[in-house]
């Protein structure tokens, strides 16, 4: 329920560790460069559903057992999955349950290596010094240009060169 912070020969535990200041990374602000690691196991972006003996959602979905996410344009071809909840029989029940569920499996994991630029000494972000500084366990927002969305991500690691000031 916490996090580790070595100090030392005594380890403590904290509630949350880093801070979310607002810090957005995007392309042609304060990006340099983004290496994207994506895995697509476990994403889906059509999903079929099936209840209590062998229930769906046909009543209720115009006749189709299955919902597609958002994104299922942004790939070649849909990500079929299949999801079951077997104590439900009520077409309603279980289209709200599904819609609950595709939204924890539409979009797919994604870790990236970010090369911020330096923003600290220009003009423009000389007002939003704190918005700048990113430190270790921070929360960040970074912007996927080809999903459209913002991802909220935790700094896990940071490497700093205190001779050019860069990240």
């Amino acid at each position: 329920g916490g996090e580790l912070q070595p100090d030392n020969w005594t380890v403590n535990i904290r509630k949350k560790m880093g801070a979310d200041r607002g810090a957005q990374l995007r392309y042609g602000k304060n990006i340099d460069g983004v290496r994207l690691k994506e895995s697509l196991d476990g994403t889906i972006t059509r999903l079929h559903i099936l209840g209590y003996k062998n229930a769906n959602i046909e009543p209720v979905n115009g006749g189709k057992d299955y919902i597609d996410s958002p994104n299922i344009g942004l790939y070649a071809q849909p990500i079929e999955g299949l999801v079951t909840f077997p104590e439900d029989d009520l077409p309603a029940d279980l289209l709200s349950k599904v819609q609950a569920y595709l939204a924890t499996v539409e979009t797919p994991r994604i870790s990236m290596t970010v090369d911020l630029a330096k923003v600290r000494g220009s003009v423009q972000y000389r007002h939003y010094k704190d918005l700048a500084r990113v430190a270790l366990r921070d929360t960040v927002t970074v912007y996927h240009q080809r999903l459209k969305i913002d991802i909220d991500a935790r700094i896990q690691a940071r490497t700093y060169s205190p001779v050019s000031g860069e990240n």
